[in-house]
């Protein structure tokens, strides 16, 4: 499912952008009234088809306790805190790549060309990429996940260039890319299914939101104190003129924290067990 989710929602990043610049031509208006109509849609076809609700909650039971379940579960949060590594690395797409291309004097459009080639891999690899991590199992999976972003920003960091060097290729920007989302569709899916597993049995159903909830909160404030940290780093490398790679540095660092430290959270967990390459696949009509 969460194979699906990835290449799905990468189909729309590539989708959407086309179709948008062919309603422009009709005018701002009909682009807005096309994602109004989109999401519209969206949210009929969800209230007709998704449940009403989990069912009643035993009268005992204190409907804050999933939340305080998953805080209690201090495995699970060192978990989320490593895993949140992901979703920082990935948003550098949004702001040190940019950096980068402007310090080449490249313009705005080579960026939309990345996000592209962003989705486009996504797109081709994601299932064998998947496939490749489920063959691993969880904890390998995770560290050669970690590694290929880590591998992402030592590129970039190397063919980094300080800013105002107008003529430079795109091509190390390209790679840096190429790899980081190659990590990205290995740990993203994995993450995400590792979550259950983390959930008690008695809490199975009814706390898992929680547990979600908590690992993408991880990730959200991942990128907003990474990302504020380096935004500080950059400002300085600018100010002191120092090695024009200095703010991928701690990227990196943290991509191989994250890839020594999580198989090492994982190990004697059950997560392990039930998501490891010999744990047999529920009957399925198709496997992703």
């Amino acid at each position: 499912m969460f194979v699906w989710l990835a290449i799905t929602g990468e189909l729309g990043a590539v989708v959407g952008p086309l179709l948008g610049s062919v309603l422009l031509g009709w005018g701002f208006d009909a682009a807005l009234a096309a994602g109004i109509a989109v999401f519209t849609a969206v949210t009929v076809l969800l209230w007709f088809r998704l449940p009403a609700g989990p069912g009643r909650r035993p009268r005992d039971r204190d409907p804050a306790g999933p939340a305080l379940d998953c805080l209690r579960n201090r495995r699970f949060v060192v978990f989320c805190l490593f895993a949140g590594t992901n979703m920082l690395a990935y948003n550098q797409l949004y702001f040190t790549v940019p950096v980068e291309l402007d310090r080449r004097g490249l313009d705005a459009a080579w960026l939309g060309g990345l996000f592209l080639l962003a989705s486009v891999l996504t797109l081709l690899l994601q299932l064998p990429v998947s496939t490749l991590g489920r063959h691993l199992g969880p904890g390998r999976a995770l560290s050669a996940g970690f590694l290929l972003v880590a591998a992402a920003f030592t590129v970039a960091a190397v063919t980094s260039v300080p800013p105002g060097t107008s003529g430079s290729s795109v091509l190390p920007v390209m790679g840096t890319v190429a790899v980081l989302i190659l990590g990205h569709m290995l740990l993203t899916p994995t993450i995400l299914s590792l979550v259950p597993a983390f959930t008690p049995a008695p809490e199975a159903r009814s706390g898992r939101g929680a547990y979600y909830g908590l690992a993408a909160t991880c990730g959200g404030v991942a990128v907003l104190v990474g990302n504020a940290g380096l935004g500080v780093l950059l400002e300085l490398t600018a100010r002191h003129q120092w090695w024009p790679g200095t703010p991928w540095v701690p990227l990196a660092l943290l991509a191989l924290l994250a890839a020594a430290a999580l198989p090492v959270v994982l190990r004697g967990h059950g997560a392990v067990r039930a998501s490891g390459p010999s744990a047999p696949a529920a009957p399925s009509r198709r496997t992703p």
